[in-house]
Order: structure tokens, then sequence, then C-alpha cells
């Protein structure tokens, strides 16, 4: 009498991808081998160029610069900021406030942004217009801006290590 061979079944879960196959070991094995071969250099590639931002990293990032109270977010008085990073930063800090479900919306009108960063409307409207231009912000149905996240990449890019070398410069000791 002949044994059969049994057949084995694989599934591979990766994020919202499913690989399925049955077959025989060999086959199943090399199926497998494969597919593992074929989606970790794709994720490593893919990883290099997409950015998705990471709430507790930007928490942590943002921490020494903002407070978020029930009453709105505050920046901390000790930084001479651009109307640029005033409005970048409170965007930003919008954001982490609603994701946090400690505000109600994450977005600005022109005349929050404007109390808020002790700005001229004008010169608020000026850095809007510049920074939804360059897909750093968007405008929403309600005519309120709110952070994007090539706006957050920015951020991270530039207006913090800006912000934190301003910090450095003022920390320097003279005897």
């Amino acid at each position: 009498m002949m044994s059969q061979s049994k057949n084995i079944k694989v599934t591979i879960r990766y994020d919202a991808t499913e690989f399925e196959f049955e077959g025989p070991l060999t086959e199943a094995f090399s199926f497998f081998t494969k597919t593992i071969n074929g989606i970790l250099p794709t994720y490593k590639l893919a990883s290099q160029i997409f950015f998705t931002p990471d709430l507790k990293d930007l928490i942590d990032k943002i921490s020494g610069f903002v407070v978020l109270t029930p009453d709105g977010p505050s920046i901390n008085s000790n930084y001479n900021l651009t109307t640029e990073q005033a409005v970048i930063l409170y965007l930003i800090t919008s954001h982490v406030g609603f994701e946090l479900k400690t505000f109600e919306k994450k977005s600005f009108s022109i005349d929050e942004l404007c109390r808020l960063t002790d700005g001229k409307r004008k010169s608020v409207y000026n850095r809007l217009r510049e920074l939804t231009e360059k897909r750093f912000v968007s405008r929403n149905e309600a005519n309120e801006y709110q952070i994007t996240s090539l706006g957050i990449k920015f951020f991270l890019d530039k207006t913090l290590p800006e912000l934190t070398n301003q910090t450095a410069k003022d920390k320097v000791i003279v005897n």
C-alpha cells in the first residue's frame, strides 16, 4: 500500500496582505522562503521613503516647547519664534491634542492662530498660505488649518533642529 503525501497549508499575513499556499512540504517551504525574501527587502526599501508620524516620538520631541491644557495649547515663552515656527508648533500641538483626545478638533482658524501667536493677521495669513502651498498645512471644510504629515516631517527635519539650536545657544555659559 502506497502512502499518500500530505499537503501543508501556509498562510503569511503581513500588514493588510495575506499570502496562502497549500501543497507538498518542499513546495510549501519554497513558497514560504520566496515570500519572506520578497516582503522584507520591499518593506525595507519602502520604509526608507515612507513617512508616518509617530505620536509618541512627536510628543517626546515637543514636550519642552509646549504645554497642553484643557484651555488649549501654550508655547514655552523662552523661545524667540518666527511666525512660521509658532504657527507650525501650534498646529502640531493641536494635532497631538486631538490624537490624545484632549482637544475636540485638530485645526485652528486664522483668528485663533493670531490670538495664540500674538501675530498680525496678515503675517499669519501669509505664513499659512506659504505653508499650504508647500503642502505642510491644509485647510479643511470649516476653513481652518491643520498640519499635514509632510508638515510634521518638515517640523522634525527643519524647525525642531532650529529650536534646539536656539536652546543650545541660550545655554552657553560664559566665564
